[in-house]
């Protein structure tokens, strides 16, 4: 009887301890993960101030450009900024060009070239080809 008792003690044993392990296992994936969506969730708050701070928005549109990134797909973001006279499209780093224009930035409404002198933000490539559309000669 002794026999029987110790070894369904020693089993009791080993599924707690297996079960405690899985456990800890568990918590420590939950953790490294809540860290990762953390840092996601701040570097975009970032940006995302960032693009206030330049004139941009914090519309539906940003809001469909963080759910593409999220889904793999790349954000498309672009600046608006003025170089020798013309408007010039920016990457999202604002330094690599993505594409000169023809389009004089004398030849746009006023409160437009100060957002551009600004580096005016564009959410998506809809939004930057709307600007060509609407501004092109």
């Amino acid at each position: 009887m002794r026999r029987i008792l110790y070894g369904v003690g020693i089993f009791c044993l080993c599924a707690v301890l297996t079960l405690g392990i899985c456990g800890y296992q568990r918590i420590q994936t939950l953790e490294a993960r809540l860290k990762t969506l953390e840092k996601n969730l701040n570097n975009r708050e970032q940006e995302l101030l960032e693009a206030m701070a330049l004139g941009g928005t914090s519309s539906g549109k940003e809001e469909n450009g963080q759910d593409t990134k999220e889904k793999g797909v790349p954000m498309e973001i672009y600046y608006l900024r003025e170089l020798n006279g013309r408007v010039m499209v920016y990457r999202e780093d604002k330094n690599t060009l993505f594409e000169p224009t023809q389009i004089l930035l004398s030849s746009l409404p006023k409160e437009l070239q100060k957002e551009i002198a600004e580096g005016k933000y564009l959410p998506s490539k809809e939004a930057l080809y709307s600007f060509l559309e609407n501004y092109s000669s």
